[in-house]
C-alpha cells in the first residue's frame, strides 16, 4: 500500500498532490522509470512511433491539471524521444498535429 509522503501520493500513472483542500495531478513515473521507448532506427512504421508520442502527449493533457505541469512533460518527453533517436522536428510536428486535432475534436463535441 501506498503511503503519503510530502502531501504526494502515486496512483497508476498519477502523481496526487495536496495543496490545502485541493488536489493537483500530474504524470509519475517510477524512479526506475529509464526512458526506453522504440528507438527511431528500427524496423517499424513511421505511423507506430507517431502513436508512442501522441498517446504519451495524450496521456500528459488528461493527466495534468496545471498547464505548467503540461510544458514540463512535454519538455521531458522531447528530451527522451531524442534520446530515443527521434528527430526533434519529428517530435514537435507530431506534438502540434496531436494538439490541432484535440482542438478540433474538443470543438466537434458539445
Amino acid at each position: 500500500m501506498e503511503v503519503e509522503q510530502n502531501k504526494c501520493i502515486p496512483f497508476l500513472d498519477v502523481l496526487v498532490t495536496r495543496y490545502h483542500e485541493k488536489l493537483a495531478t500530474r504524470v509519475y513515473r517510477k524512479s526506475t522509470h529509464t526512458g526506453r521507448y522504440l528507438r527511431f532506427e528500427s524496423n517499424h512504421p513511421i505511423h507506430i512511433k507517431r502513436g508512442i508520442i501522441s498517446t504519451l502527449h495524450n496521456r500528459a493533457t488528461s493527466i495534468r491539471s496545471k498547464e505548467s505541469d503540461l510544458q514540463d512533460e512535454v519538455q521531458s518527453l522531447t528530451n527522451i524521444f531524442v534520446s530515443n533517436g527521434y528527430p526533434y522536428k519529428f517530435i514537435n510536428r507530431t506534438i502540434n498535429n496531436n494538439r490541432k486535432n484535440k482542438d478540433i475534436i474538443n470543438f466537434l463535441v458539445p
